[in-house]
């Protein structure tokens, strides 16, 4: 079973893709976190999980996290 996974693996064509573009599509999925957490602070937008309400300080942190992520994924995918 590994020997064939191990051929497999061989024979398929690898396809990298450059790192910035990486970068920037990490980043837009950061910055889309960071912007929908944003967006439930501001509206005031209440999100359960079954009979669980989830409180707002998650979202706060989310909001600096995804922000400074995607801020970093844009720095680092602009360097060539």
């Amino acid at each position: 079973m590994l020997a064939c996974v191990m051929l497999y693996s061989m024979q398929r064509p690898k396809r990298n893709i450059p790192m910035y573009n990486y970068l920037h599509i990490i980043s837009g999925i950061f910055a889309l976190i960071a912007i929908t957490h944003l967006a439930r602070i501001l509206m005031g937008w209440d999100v359960a999980i079954g009979e669980w309400l989830i409180p707002m300080w998650p979202s706060y942190i989310a909001v600096i996290v995804g922000g400074y992520l995607a801020l970093l994924g844009c720095k680092y995918g602009c360097k060539k």
